[in-house]
């Protein structure tokens, strides 16, 4: 995408994610794409690196994804996805509905 164009699509979007995993150098950087999230009035969701944590808390302007929370919240999908959302169990329910519908049995 032509970066003049950027401002709209990231202005569009609910939420922005930056994620950066640790390392010395992410640590100290400031990365563009939060300055750019944060210019479209998008709240952002970040990974604890130290400036762009300290950035995002100083303005309020969205979210750190950390520790146990983090943990917490992958957890929490992965046993709604194992539970709820695997296809053998969706297309059970999807046949289910349907020969609900036809006035059939299983």
């Amino acid at each position: 995408m032509p970066y003049e164009d950027l401002g709209a699509a990231l202005g569009s979007a609910t939420v922005l994610v930056v994620p950066h995993p640790a390392s010395d150098y992410l640590h100290t950087a400031v990365p563009v794409k939060l300055l750019d999230s944060m210019a479209a009035g998008r709240p952002v969701v970040v990974t604890p690196r130290h400036e762009t944590r300290l950035i995002v808390a100083h303005a309020d302007a969205g979210r750190v994804a950390a520790g146990d929370g983090a943990a917490r919240l992958g957890a929490n999908g992965r046993r709604a996805a194992e539970r709820d959302l695997d296809w053998r169990i969706v297309g059970e329910r999807v046949a289910d509905i349907v020969l609900e519908r036809a006035g059939g049995e299983r």
